[in-house]
């Protein structure tokens, strides 16, 4: 029997031979700390750039959407002034530095991502203006500006901000449209999202879309499902399948049969499921009115499917009675339908309104 200190040993040698049995044969560069740090704030320097970069177009193309598409909106319609405001504490720890050094982002709450022709740009408010009062009340961070900003009340709105040459204070008189924030969201996953307040675009999305008519698609299409309460819709038919479930369950106990919940189970993706699809094609439908009205082509929808269908081919087929999205090969042909519909009331000059379903 091996001993304690065998063990060890024999343990401490098989490390040793593996940490120094296989190794590099070729002769490398040698690399200086200094170096790398000069390449990785380069790197981390690219990286915000683009994320500003992307985040800048996704909200002038949301800005179209929302302001043009206010009609739409029903009651969920308030005023935006085009402006967006950050401080070097939204950011990482790692890029502080870099976005003090590179872009002016210190401490202190200044605008960023504001949108041209908006009330804010009209008013003569540039990037990188420090904001320090908001309606007379003043602000010493970006989550103090927002704060204030969740307060107004009424359609116009107060800054003073601290420009090159000076404290000004501008009141912006703000446009109307759809209440519905959009996000810019760090994933490589070529998504977005909407839960009934906001709206989610995430990097890898703003990667897959080839252009600004593209990405009104993708953002008109999360604005409809808002506009259309489809999540309050899902939510409500999930809690009914649920409860119908529980009931089936009791039945079956009732009569001696123990399902271990399995009732519940489906019933709550059963209630899920339905009119999920349906859900899904009434926000393409609605989706290609929003970018419509705000100007944007909409002959790419059917060709961007097709190439979301490249990336996901088991998306061409759909997933079965459970799934959760219609089949791409669907959705492209009804696309195709919706773009002819559309084009039709702009050749004849009618209203871009989306035709409702009739009882007969």
């Amino acid at each position: 029997m091996m001993t304690g200190n065998r063990i060890t040993g024999a343990l401490l040698l098989c490390l040793a031979l593996a940490v120094s049995g296989c190794g590099p044969e070729l002769r490398r560069p040698s690399v200086q700390t200094a170096a790398v740090d000069r390449e990785s704030e380069r790197q981390m320097e690219m990286a915000l750039d683009l994320w500003f970069g992307r985040s800048e177009r996704l909200q002038r193309v949301a800005w179209r959407l929302l302001t043009k598409g206010a009609p739409l909106c029903g009651d969920a319609v308030g005023p935006g002034f085009g402006l967006g405001w950050m401080d070097s504490e939204a950011l990482p720890e790692r890029f502080r530095r870099i976005a003090r050094k590179s872009f002016g982002i210190d401490s202190k709450p200044r605008v960023r991502g504001l949108v041209p022709g908006s009330p804010a740009a009209r008013a003569g408010i540039e990037d990188g203006d420090e904001i320090t009062a908001v309606d007379g009340h003043g602000v010493t961070s970006a989550r103090e500006v927002s704060e204030a900003m969740a307060g107004l009340s009424g359609n116009s709105l107060s800054l003073t901000v601290m420009t090159a040459g000076g404290k000004h204070r501008v009141v912006l008189e703000g446009a109307s449209r759809c209440s519905y924030p959009v996000d810019l969201s760090l994933s490589d996953a070529i998504n977005a999202f909407a839960d009934g307040r906001r709206i989610g675009i995430t990097t890898g999305m703003m990667r897959f879309v080839e252009s600004d008519d593209e990405l009104a698609l993708v953002v008109g299409h999360e604005l409809a499902h808002n506009v259309s309460s489809h999540i309050d819709k899902q939510q409500a038919n999930t809690l009914a399948g649920l409860l119908l479930g529980a009931l089936v369950d009791a039945g079956a106990a009732a009569a001696g049969v123990d399902t271990d919940g399995v009732g519940r189970e489906l019933g709550g993706r059963m209630g899920q499921g339905v009119y999920s699809k349906d859900f899904e094609s009434e926000a393409d439908y609605l989706g290609c009115y929003f970018s419509a009205r705000a100007g944007y082509d909409i002959a790419p929808a059917t060709f961007m499917w097709r190439r979301m269908a490249a990336e996901h081919p088991s998306s061409i087929s759909g997933g079965g009675f459970l799934a959760s999205h219609p089949a791409t090969s669907e959705r492209a042909v009804a696309l195709e339908r919706t773009v002819e519909e559309i084009r039709l009331k702009q050749r004849r000059g009618d209203g871009l309104v989306p035709e409702r379903l009739t009882s007969d």
